[in-house]
């Protein structure tokens, strides 16, 4: 099963996929990546990435970082993406459900992240990742893909749904 979720910024992918995660953790073998963002005195200044299986994080990008490598007001971190991002992908390649959050405009300034993700999509393995709403990416075009468009009116049944279908795929 592969399933991505897409919407509106805000409108909770990471949550979902955090939800995901910790319902499923103690079941089975997860790993992957989570991004959330940096926020300072109520503002977007950021955004961070997580390793779910080792919780190593890192900065992904940051209105204070001086990039060449730049998404709107933001500076990315290209060896730090490749660094924890990569790994996180490599390690999860050995679990029942990876996690990727997200594949959008920062993660694709990477060649080689960009290439890992199609290498974990083209493998027979479960997979759950958000896609920046906007993204033309192949992999929403892939026939295995199922898309989600979330908003505030369907994100807690499609956490349940997904969550209750990785179950009876696992059992």
């Amino acid at each position: 099963m592969k399933i991505l979720i897409t919407g509106f910024p805000s409108v909770g992918k990471t949550t979902l996929c955090k939800k995901i995660f910790h319902a499923l953790k103690d079941e089975i073998k997860i790993g992957g990546m989570i991004t959330e963002e940096i926020r300072e005195q109520g503002k977007r200044v950021g955004f961070k990435m997580t390793d779910l299986s080792s919780g190593k994080e890192g900065i992904l990008a940051h209105v204070d970082f001086k990039s060449n490598k730049r998404i709107g007001k933001y500076g990315v971190d290209i060896e730090e993406l490749e660094n924890i991002g990569i790994s996180a992908l490599e390690n999860a390649m050995q679990c029942d459900l990876i996690i990727l959050d997200e594949i959008g405009p920062m993660e694709l300034l990477s060649k080689r992240f960009s290439d890992k993700v199609e290498e974990i999509f083209a493998m027979p393995k479960n997979i759950l990742a958000t896609i920046h709403f906007r993204s033309r990416h192949p992999i929403r075009n892939r026939r295995d893909v199922e898309l989600y468009i979330l908003n505030e009116a369907n994100r807690n049944w499609v956490a349940e749904e997904i969550i209750n279908r990785i179950r009876r795929e696992e059992l």
